[in-house]
């Protein structure tokens, strides 16, 4: 075998020794790329560079690696494990027979022989070629198959894909041939067309060719029809093994079919006049509609000129625009007069379309037509119905969506108010219950009356929903003349209504907005009305109520803060942090209290201060609260594993401490880390929250401790201070407020105070917590007054729970003793 310079196999010799080396180099150069290597660790590099060798001559006995830790490595590799190795070795036949099971292909011993060295390497060489022929040549034929644009697959005589295409798995919705297999071919062929299909495939497996045409069901359930090649599939001995199945999805061709003839039964069956001219204007074909519309047959017709005519008004430049706007824009339409067989003029619409083939260029003009006076009767029944109520005969609210935005537009103009009325009838629901809807619908019909004449013919009345209306007052002045105007309505509509011989007493509750005071959209004015009505209904019915523009802009302000911490509490931007307590006499950190922060994305971090006045009382506050009580608790349980053994305080609202079903709530958190012993948690309560429902705060309060979680009192002496409740209060720590501690060296009253709060605790048995220490000043007076633990910047700020467990460790050699314990 001769190869090209370029194209030369390449053979890597691996030998230490220069003679070996010199001999096969001398021997092979001639018809082979030769590389050499005098070691293991260079063959192993040489092996994975491009082009890689397409055989390798290595030796056994080589320093440091030798051949067979070379050859185990080459075939532990994806990479080099396809290229042959000839050992080249004086080893005895024990080596060959290691050799082997490492994967060589052959051995030659040395001395070198150098014909049968020659002829082997040649006829490795040419099995490579071979080898690399029949693998590009599969690929090439896997590649034609898998890319080919029409199924292909192969079923066996015992009813096994051996084949299926891209194409294939994709009309049988699988993902490879395994899943495929999975279930009976048979399944992926319509119920209809089984017995057909299964017939056909014996024939095959005959020897026969057959073509059929079948709809396949994928696994999903898609639908497809399929045209089929089906051909028998021999093996070398001339047996039948399988069927190959070529097959042309035709799915799309038969819709098209379909959607022809369906044209041609619309072009057939079609009560509109259907006309199709040539470029010229010829025509050149006509539906039955056209002949029944205007009594001309087809061959009356065919080759006249398509008629644009308005026999009304001879005006031949508007017929020269029609055609130039035909040909510009490719369509026009509007209403023409057309003269019929008998001579008669009639009113037609018509719609005619520049056609164009499938290369753009235009081919016909289509024309469709229909007596425009039918039409004009739908318009003015669908106008009805669309703009009135079919009850009362009043506008309804599309109609009102429609006046409304020129009533807005007047008033911008005329520089003065709008006042959109909303009414809803007080005890209609009891009217349609009692006496049945029939007696309501009278009802309705005599109230809309009634209101229609009250306003009189300058403004209108309309009806929004079923006992429902609105009326709209343009021009008023001031609020004070709609008040007069209300009023003066509410006297003319407040009579009884008779129905069926039966009087109604029929009140009804007015929201009002005016614009521009309440300077928003007409859907927005409309709500508005309506939420003033709601208002008017709640304070007690018959009366009206007009919308407070402040009040709701103060209210969206809200609600978009509240939802604003709604997401931040989904998103995960709430935050705990934990200021420590310090007890006075041993100056070690006994508790901790968890204060609640909010990573603002574009704010930073924000105190509690700038973000939970907007969820007071609401359920969002219970929801924070609820959060905070799960993160602390998981905090508490972490520090703990980590003997960080101190006591946790929590900030609980008085909202979210009676609320159903707390004590229920916090017995299965606490549920969930059954190793932390009673006393880890403390709940902290404003003392104003804890007086609010004395008896009901101090029943949860007992249930709590059950619990094993003790309570402070937080901020005392800011709050009532009734020294008669708080003897009765299952409290165990009172904080006194910050505000005294901050003015205690300078202010003798507040010194006083927290004087006599220290022994007032002390003479109950409470602990203190001084809040607001920042000064070693302060901390001395309260050390001296017998205070028991102190809170505060001179301690440490509020920080993260890393922050804090990093400070704790770094803390004073009393904290020690409590990790240790």
């Amino acid at each position: 075998m001769i190869f090209s310079v370029l194209d030369r196999p390449v053979v890597l010799i691996v030998d230490d020794e220069p003679a070996n080396i010199e001999i096969l180099a001398a021997l092979l150069s001639r018809d082979y790329q030769v590389k050499v290597a005098t070691n293991g660790e260079t063959a192993l590099y040489i092996a994975n560079q491009l082009p890689q060798p397409d055989l390798i001559l290595l030796d056994i006995m080589m320093p440091g690696m030798d051949g067979f830790e070379v050859c185990k490595t080459l075939k532990a590799k994806e990479e080099t494990k396809d290229i042959p190795v000839i050992f080249v070795t004086a080893a005895g036949p024990e080596s060959e027979s290691m050799g082997f099971d490492l994967g060589a292909v052959d051995y030659i011993t040395k001395p070198i022989n150098r014909q049968i060295t020659k002829l082997r390497v040649k006829a490795h060489i040419e099995l490579v070629q071979s080898r690399k022929y029949i693998s590009q040549h599969l690929a090439f034929l896997h590649n034609l198959i898998e890319n080919a644009p029409l199924s292909v697959s192969v079923l066996s005589t015992d009813y096994r894909w051996l084949l299926l295409n891209k194409i294939s798995l994709v009309l049988q919705e699988c993902e490879d041939l395994h899943q495929a297999n999975q279930q009976h071919p048979f399944l992926f062929i319509d119920a209809d067309d089984r017995d057909n299909y299964s017939g056909i495939l014996q024939e095959v497996f005959a020897g026969k060719n057959q073509d059929l045409q079948v709809h396949m069901v994928g696994m999903q359930g898609m639908r497809r029809c399929v045209d089929l090649r089906l051909s028998p599939l021999y093996d070398a001995q001339g047996k039948v093994i399988g069927a190959l199945s070529l097959g042309v999805d035709v799915t799309e061709s038969q819709q098209a079919q379909t959607r022809l003839r369906l044209l041609a039964k619309v072009f057939e069956n079609s009560q509109e006049g259907i006309v199709i001219a040539d470029l010229n204007g010829n025509i050149v074909d006509i539906n039955p509609g056209y002949k029944k519309i205007t009594g001309y047959s087809r061959l009356e017709v065919l080759g006249n000129k398509l008629a644009l005519q308005n026999f009304g008004v001879q005006d031949q430049a508007a017929h020269s625009m029609i055609w130039k706007a035909i040909n510009e824009t490719g369509q026009w339409q509007g209403e023409i007069v057309n003269r019929n067989k008998n001579g008669d003029l009639f009113s037609e619409w018509l719609s005619v379309t520049l056609i164009k083939d499938q290369h753009g260029n235009p081919e016909h003009y289509l024309g469709v037509f229909s007596g425009i006076s039918l039409i004009k009767k739908y318009q003015k029944d669908l106008k009805k119905i669309a703009h009135y109520d079919s009850l009362t005969s009043l506008p309804n609210r599309q109609s009102l969506d429609e006046q409304l935005k020129q009533a807005i537009a007047e008033c911008d103009q005329d520089q003065g108010l709008l006042a959109i009325c909303y009414f809803d009838l007080d005890g209609f629901k009891v009217i349609n219950d009692k006496w049945g809807a029939e007696t309501g619908d009278e009802v309705l019909i005599e109230w809309g009356k009634r209101i229609s004449h009250a306003v009189g013919g300058a403004d209108t009345v309309f009806r929004v929903g079923g006992d429902e209306f609105v009326t709209l007052f343009y021009g008023i002045p001031n609020k004070y003349e709609c008040t007069v105007l209300l009023e003066k309505l509410f006297a003319s509509i407040s009579n009884k209504i008779i129905a069926n011989n039966v009087v109604y007493p029929v009140t009804a509750s007015v929201g009002v907005t005016l614009y521009p005071y309440d300077n928003d959209n007409p859907d927005m004015l409309l709500r508005h009305a309506h939420q003033a009505m709601c208002t008017a209904k709640i304070s007690g019915k018959n009366r009206y109520h007009f919308f407070d523009v402040d009040e709701d802009l103060r209210m969206r302000s809200l609600n978009s803060e509240q939802n604003r911490i709604q997401k931040a509490l989904e998103r995960g931007e709430l935050e705990l942090f934990y200021q420590p307590k310090s007890n006075f006499q041993s100056q070690a950190t006994t508790g901790a209290e968890a204060l609640i922060r909010w990573r603002h994305p574009e704010r930073g971090v924000l105190s509690p201060v700038e973000f939970l006045p907007y969820i007071h009382q609401t359920d969002l506050e219970i929801s924070v609260g609820e959060w905070v009580i799960e993160t602390a608790l998981a905090q508490q349980y972490h520090w703990y594993k980590q003997n960080v053994k101190i006591e946790l305080s929590i900030n609980i609202s008085a909202c979210h401490l009676q609320s159903a079903g707390f004590i229920s709530y916090l017995q299965q958190q606490l549920a969930k880390y059954p190793d932390l012993p009673r006393g880890a948690i403390q709940i902290e309560v404003l003392e104003t929250a804890a007086l609010e429902d004395f008896d009901a705060v101090t029943e949860t309060m007992r249930e709590c401790q059950k619990l094993g979680v003790d309570f402070a009192l937080d901020d005392f002496g800011t709050g009532y201070s009734s020294l008669a409740y708080l003897c009765k209060l299952p409290i165990s720590t009172i904080k006194i407020d910050q505000t005294f501690v901050y003015n205690m060296l300078n202010d003798q009253a507040s010194y006083a105070i927290i004087v006599g709060i220290v022994a007032l605790a002390k003479s109950l048995s409470r602990e203190i917590v001084a809040e607001g220490v920042e000064t070693l000043q302060q901390y001395a007076a309260l050390a001296e007054m017998g205070c028991n633990l102190a809170q505060g910047y001179l301690i440490a700020k509020p920080m993260s729970a890393s922050e804090f467990y990093r400070w704790f460790l770094e803390s004073p050699d009393l904290n020690a003793n409590q990790r240790a314990g």
